[in-house]
């Protein structure tokens, strides 16, 4: 494990918890440990690299080490600086999707990206991925149009097709000759 992927468990736990002890928390992060002590230390000093962060407050009490969120997670900014390049290729994705919804509510400018911007752009790379994962599940087989419709259908009853209704059944057939 890396400190990079010990951080990122480290942002979804703090998400619903306010403390972390790597005693008796890793295990509720990481079950399943191929090297139980470079986890470890990959935990360390990612909750180190958090407490420099100012995101986290360290205590040891009764020969344990607890990890204390200065305050709620969903509390804190970053900063991002985007360079030109960077904004334009921003701008101009969610500006030509915004062209293909027809729907210019959420156009942004090169000069002003916004973290609404961004948060658009993770919606634009949201929405083509699952397109992406829909057409290899066609392609596989591996679910039917049906199910990627979902509550689309639900109630709708099957029918048959017209050409189908029009022409007779050789049991209506047969039963019409009996009459006779």
């Amino acid at each position: 494990m890396t400190v990079l992927d010990a951080s990122n468990h480290l942002f979804s736990w703090f998400e619903e918890n306010d403390n972390f002890e790597i005693g008796k928390d890793l295990k509720k992060i990481v079950p399943i440990m191929d090297d139980e002590e470079a986890t470890v230390i990959a935990f360390k000093i990612a909750l180190e690299k958090l407490q420099e962060m100012g995101l986290l407050c360290s205590k040891d009490y009764a020969d344990k080490m607890y990890y204390i969120l200065e305050k709620p997670m969903d509390a804190y900014q970053q900063n991002v600086e985007v360079g030109p390049w960077s904004a334009k290729f921003i701008a101009a994705e969610i500006n030509e999707f915004c062209e293909i919804l027809q729907d210019n509510s959420d156009t942004c400018q090169t000069s002003n990206i916004q973290e609404k911007d961004i948060r658009n752009l993770v919606h634009v790379i949201h929405w083509y991925k699952q397109k992406i994962l829909e057409k290899e599940q066609i392609i596989s087989g591996t679910t039917s149009l049906a199910s990627l419709a979902g509550g689309l259908l639900t109630g709708v009853e099957p029918t048959e097709p017209e050409e189908v209704k029009k022409k007779p059944k050789k049991d209506d057939d047969d039963d019409k000759k009996k009459k006779k």
